[in-house]
């Protein structure tokens, strides 16, 4: 069908909807994983470290270079923290998406009702809440957009043979690889479609199967899998259990999205019922040779294939893709009843308006609370940046943080500060700690560094006050209510050019010097257990290259338990090594011995002169 004026304003109704679905979501500050990826924009200062932060793995080995890495890269750089122009991106992506699904559906369907109902069904999904109001989520989006449009490609390809259209949607394929691992799927759309429709594969459609087939095993053995958590993949039954509840969040069948859209009807029984409406429409089509919904189906159990061993990780913006395929079975469904008769197209029609207010209830309460959470995002974060603003270089400990605000803002978030700003322990416990994840260590503090803080005057203590939405200054009460023992334990980050912690340097130390501090043959200090595995020790240090004729090797023990050596020469005269350290428990002290090979005498100088070291400490 060629298109008219008419498709003009048809094509508009779906992004109209979503800007009224998604009013506060796209409005929505900066939430969970967002500040892990601003903290890696801000990173990048060379050429090497810009490398690094496109092509490192992160979390699960994903390398997402478009909709993670540049997209945060560049908008970082841009535009700071003003969370606008990265929801501006969101909202064109998706808007071009809207647009490709009206004509894709156009296309396969002939019918202006079902181009019109489709996009319309698709914004109103519950899947795409949290991919327009969660930055971190746009890969859903921006994959969304390489599907539709390869898929777009392929079907002029097939129209006209054009050798550009099929080569456009290679390059859209390949290219949407980076946007997420989903793409892979896509080879299985492009062939099921075409023998619906055709009855025959065309070769060149079989080549798509080459970049996928690559991709998967590329993924599998190079990327580890966790065998444990929540990422844990799970090849057995219980995919068919997980296909069944992603059904239901597709239809927003669960009690847990929100109060029933019509109050005397219940989630799970509209769910059901919108259901058994779906599949004996899939049945009687499969049956009558129609293919827009068969193809619906199976788009969205192909588009949801990867994420279904994840038993443990199920979640709604996984859904985002696979909801294309649900809007394409209720929409010819609309389209066909109406085709046939006024009373099946008023049923079809009541079924249709039943899920749409369903879906779009449910969109917008989990739009409209994530907006919420990124508000509170944000008042946290600017308390911070006072504060870190107010005492710069002192150990700023927080208190006061529930579950929900530090996994929404906290844990992520300090890391965009230079200085350590660290959970009160105490109320570590209140935490709750998702299953498989490693450890929220890294963003509590340790007793120790609080007691070294407090002896250096470098501690400031503050109290979230929710109610408030601010900061609380109580350094005086927190010092005086610290257990005493905090004060006596040793530092995890030893100040080796102050006389401060002398206590803790056992023996074979010179005295100090500006930036550090000298070592004889031998030395030893008293440091900070561990919290938890997988800290290290970090070494830093030099020799003067009027000492460093002949390398020399610095050998480190903890615990008398040798962890690592490290070696000087000439052409590096200076070093910084982190070491792995050994597990350790309780909150005492751990013993680290140094000793080199060999030690020199300057002119005029009678001590036994080592390395020079600039930093001791746990990390």
């Amino acid at each position: 069908m060629q298109l008219e004026r008419r498709d003009a304003v048809l094509v508009l109704l779906a992004p109209a909807l979503m800007l009224w679905l998604d009013w506060n979501g796209l409005r929505a500050w900066f939430h969970q994983d967002d500040f892990a990826w601003l903290a890696l924009a801000r990173s990048v200062n060379s050429p090497e470290s810009l490398w690094r932060a496109l092509l490192e793995p992160a979390a699960q080995g994903t390398v997402r270079i478009w909709s993670e890495r540049l997209f945060f890269l560049v908008l970082e750089r841009l535009s700071g923290l003003d969370h606008r122009p990265f929801h501006l991106a969101v909202l064109a992506t998706q808007t071009a998406n809207l647009g490709l699904l009206y004509w894709l559906t156009l296309r396969m369907s002939r019918s202006r009702m079902a181009a019109t109902a489709a996009p319309l069904l698709w914004a109103a999904s519950p899947a795409l809440a949290v991919p327009l109001a969660w930055l971190s989520a746009y890969n859903q989006i921006l994959c969304a957009f390489f599907a539709l449009a390869a898929f777009a490609c392929l079907l002029r390809w097939l129209d006209t043979g054009r050798r550009a259209w099929f080569a456009a949607q290679a390059a859209l394929f390949v290219l949407g690889f980076g946007a997420l691992e989903v793409m892979v799927v896509y080879p299985a759309l492009a062939t099921a479609w075409c023998w619906l429709e055709r009855r025959r594969v065309p070769v060149p459609v079989w080549w798509l199967w080459a970049p996928s087939l690559l991709f998967a095993a590329a993924h599998m053995a190079l990327i580890p899998k966790p065998s444990t958590g929540v990422y844990a993949r799970h090849w057995d039954g219980s995919m068919a259990l997980t296909y069944r509840q992603y059904w239901k969040l597709a239809l927003a069948a669960e009690p847990s999205q929100g109060p029933p859209a019509l109050p005397w009807l219940p989630r799970p029984a509209a769910g059901t019922a919108a259901a058994a409406a779906a599949l004996a429409w899939v049945a009687f089509a499969a049956r009558r040779g129609l293919v827009l919904p068969v193809f619906g189906l199976l788009w969205f159990t192909a588009a949801l294939a990867p994420v279904l061993p994840l038993r443990d990780h199920v979640s709604d913006y996984y859904l985002t893709l696979p909801a294309v395929g649900v809007a394409w079975v209720f929409a010819s469904g609309l389209a066909e009843a109406c085709r046939r008769a006024k009373p099946l197209c008023a049923g079809a029609a009541a079924v249709t308006v039943l899920l749409a207010i369903q879906t779009g209830t449910a969109h917008r309460a989990s739009a409209d609370w994530r907006y919420g959470r990124g508000r509170e995002a944000r008042y946290l974060y600017h308390a911070l940046e006072r504060a870190a603003e107010l005492h710069r270089e002192r150990l700023l400990v927080v208190s006061g943080i529930d579950s929900e605000l530090f996994w929404g803002a906290f844990f992520d978030a300090r890391l965009l500060f230079r200085q350590r700003i660290c959970l009160d322990p105490r109320e570590a416990g209140q935490i709750d700690v998702p299953a498989g994840f490693n450890s929220i260590a890294p963003a509590v503090c340790q007793p120790a560094e609080i007691g070294a803080a407090a002896r250096r005057r470098m501690l400031t203590a503050y109290r979230w006050e929710p109610r408030e939405r601010r900061l609380r200054a109580w350094t005086r009460l927190y010092f005086h209510r610290l257990p005493r023992a905090w004060l006596e334990l040793p530092p995890s980050d030893l100040a080796l050019a102050s006389a401060d912690d002398e206590r803790w340097l056992l023996h074979g130390w010179h005295q100090p010097e500006a930036g550090g501090r000298w070592m004889g043959r031998e030395a030893e200090a008293l440091l900070a257990a561990p919290a938890g595995a997988g800290r290290r020790l970090r070494v830093a240090g030099l020799r003067p290259a009027n000492l460093l004729e002949r390398p020399i090797e610095l050998r480190v023990l903890v615990e008398e338990r040798e962890i690592g050596r490290v070696r000087v020469e000439r052409a590096r005269p200076s070093f910084d090594a982190l070491l792995p350290m050994p597990e350790q428990r309780g909150e005492g002290g751990v013993r680290v011995r140094l000793s080199v090979d060999r030690t020199d005498r300057a002119p005029g100088d009678v001590r036994e002169l080592g390395l020079f070291l600039t930093r001791l400490a746990v990390q």
